[in-house]
């Protein structure tokens, strides 16, 4: 039996979604010579009482990480990452890039002021 498929009404359902998420996308950012730089984007999302930040692993897992990596809750206030991290496995000896077949990381967030509590505008800049 064929299945009649809404075009029209799939879009719409989709843009819905879209603009769902994207509330919840922040920039991730990290400080080069005193200045906000742009190194990648996360997504927010809580379940009960805990949140995460799920991002590419090669954003979260560098190993030339001394940096620390930070979003803006609001333009002055800056939330550093911090928790556990669980990334997707990567190939031994090698640095993790955009390439890679799946680079996948979710940090389990850390600390005081969870995303739960706030009341984030991904979309104002710094």
């Amino acid at each position: 039996m064929p299945v009649d498929f809404d075009f029209e009404r799939e879009a719409r359902t989709l843009a819905r979604l879209a603009t769902l998420l994207a509330r919840n996308v922040v920039p991730l950012f990290s400080d080069l010579r005193g200045k906000p730089r742009l190194v990648g984007t996360g997504l927010l999302v809580s379940s009960g009482e805990r949140s995460f930040l799920v991002s590419a692993a090669h954003v979260l897992d560098r190993p030339e990480t001394a940096r620390e990596l930070y979003f803006y809750v609001e333009q002055r206030t800056r939330r550093k990452l911090s928790g556990r991290l669980r990334t997707t496995r990567r190939v031994p000896n090698e640095v993790r890039d955009a390439n890679a077949p799946l680079d996948v990381g979710v940090l389990l967030l850390e600390g005081p002021g969870l995303p739960h509590t706030w009341g984030i505008d991904a979309t104002a800049p710094p």
